[in-house]
Order: structure tokens, then sequence, then C-alpha cells
């Protein structure tokens, strides 16, 4: 109870309808702004597609005491569009 002053708790509600979908939207069209329109133009599809696997991960592979690296946030939701942003220009077709 002592120690208990000095700690705070934080929460913050999950991100729920469209917000995901926006953020992770306008990075990417910001950076297939710089490729060919044919491959500019899936970026809806690739922030829908990837939004989707990451929910379905979510919900289906929940941590269990054998598994308890099965945990699944935003920076992982990040990482897989960070490595899309490392592409370049001349290594996709279009």
């Amino acid at each position: 109870a002592r120690y208990a002053r000095h700690y705070s708790l934080i929460f913050a509600p999950p991100y729920a309808g469209d917000g995901l979908n926006r953020i992770f939207e306008t990075i990417m069209k910001h950076f297939f702004s710089r490729m060919a329109s044919s491959v500019s133009g899936l970026t809806k599809n690739i922030v829908a597609g990837t939004l989707d696997i990451f929910q379905t991960c979510s919900q289906e592979l929940r941590p269990t005491p054998s598994k308890s690296h099965y945990t699944f946030n935003l920076r992982d939701l990040s990482k897989v569009f960070q490595g899309i942003s490392i592409c370049q220009p001349s290594s996709l077709p279009g």
C-alpha cells in the first residue's frame, strides 16, 4: 500500500472501426506515391488484407501457457507495414 502511490494505471481502449484502416492507409499512400500507378492502386487492398489477418490472428491465436508468445499487438502490425515500406520501386512490378 505504501508503494501504490508511485504507480499509475493507464488504460487505452483498442481502436475500433475505421481508425486503424485510416492510419495505415495514409502511411501506405504516402509510401506508394513514388511507385507506379498499378502498384499504388493496391493500397486499400493491402491495408484491408493485413488488418484482416491481424484481427484473425489476434482472435484465434490466443496465448496459452504452452504458447505464451502468441500475443499480437499494434507493434506487430506496424512492423508489417514497415517491412513493406523498405521496398524499392525497382523491386515491384508495374
